[in-house]
């Protein structure tokens, strides 16, 4: 199941996007000196103003489009309109049978159920609007990505030494600033990453951290047998949580899966099939583990309440890839670092 996100966790780092692209202009300061002229330096340079480009994006997509929402609603108000005017015409008696015999009729359900499609339809228009912007803006980070990707795999060592073309200092912080680069690009995708639905829902919370926008969060997760979800089990969970470590464990983040899956790894590891200092384990989180103030703990964990769901699977599942695509390709670059177990 998705994790639940504790709204009240104090160890996470919130990213910038200002800060972000501060960092890039001086990264890209840095590759000029050490490779002036090189296509890395252009590199850099267009991921900076892709950067740039997104921070205004997000912004932009985070305005609600008032003109497209009133229209919307008006033709969801003319839709609604119409099927109870034709509703009324029927002139049905007030009884039962009379309306499930309506219903039973198959164009009466194809009418309703295209009626219902064209709500749901308009309803999500917007969001649909920026999702397609959205990934618009990542398709062209994960541009720029791959093309750091071949700068960073096409400098093989060893014929680069031989060659003379670097020395091995130099061929060192040339691939340092491509790792960085790749890291950058990851955080600038996951300001992108960010829905209209979400950012609605997590306004609903008191606090502020609770109301902050996509984030990597150092923290520890609680995971148990029964799926646990509200104000007191979550309490209790951040007990237990740091109960178990000493006081040291800051509780953030439910799951079950990890728990269930490194276990099965574990039997793996005894029979020798397994070697668990190759486990990575990346997770982000959807949603949240208590409801809002006014909220009931069922319409929270359902989202079926009047103010729907988090509206966070979307974007978590985008940053998922965001944030664990540079450790992915760092693994694959740098195998022969890699392949013992985390680099020493």
């Amino acid at each position: 199941h998705p994790a639940g996100i504790a709204p009240v966790g104090t160890m996470y780092r919130r990213l910038d996007g200002t800060r972000i692209v501060e960092t890039l202009e001086r990264l890209r300061q840095r590759i000029g000196e050490r490779f002036p002229g090189s296509g890395l330096e252009r590199v850099s340079g267009d991921l900076l103003s892709a950067a740039s480009e997104s921070m205004a994006r997000v912004t932009n997509l985070r305005r609600p489009n008032i003109p497209l929402r009133l229209a919307t609603w008006a033709l969801i108000a003319i839709i609604v309109f119409v099927a109870l005017e034709a509703l009324f015409h029927l002139r049905l008696a007030p009884r039962w049978e009379e309306f499930a015999g309506f219903l039973q009729s198959s164009q009466a359900i194809q009418n309703v159920v295209f009626l219902g499609l064209a709500v749901l339809f308009l309803a999500n228009v917007e969001t649909r609007i920026k999702r397609r912007r959205a990934l618009a803006a990542l398709h062209e980070l994960r541009s720029i990505a791959h093309i750091v990707d071949m700068h960073q795999l096409t400098k093989d060592p060893d014929q680069f030494l031989a060659q003379g073309t670097m020395t091995r200092f130099e061929l060192s912080r040339y691939l340092d600033y491509c790792s960085e680069l790749l890291s950058l690009t990851s955080k600038v995708d996951l300001t992108v990453n960010d829905s209209a639905a979400a950012q609605a829902y997590r306004g609903r919370y008191a606090e502020a951290k609770a109301k902050a926008p996509p984030s990597v969060i150092q923290c520890d997760t609680m995971a148990g047998d029964t799926w646990f979800h509200g104000i007191k089990l979550g309490e209790r969970a951040a007990a237990w949580t740091a109960l178990w470590t000493g006081g040291k464990g800051t509780y953030c983040t439910t799951q079950q899966e990890d728990n269930a899956t490194y276990m099965a790894l574990t039997r793996g590891a005894n029979s020798g099939l397994v070697d668990l200092n190759r486990v990575a384990v990346l997770r982000t989180a959807s949603n949240f583990d208590r409801p809002y103030p006014g909220e009931s703990a069922w319409h929270s964990l359902c989202g079926c309440g009047p103010e729907g769901g988090s509206g966070g699977f979307v974007p978590a599942i985008s940053n998922l890839w965001a944030a664990s695509a540079p450790f992915i390709k760092d693994v694959v670059a740098h195998w022969d670092k890699w392949k013992h177990g985390v680099p020493k």
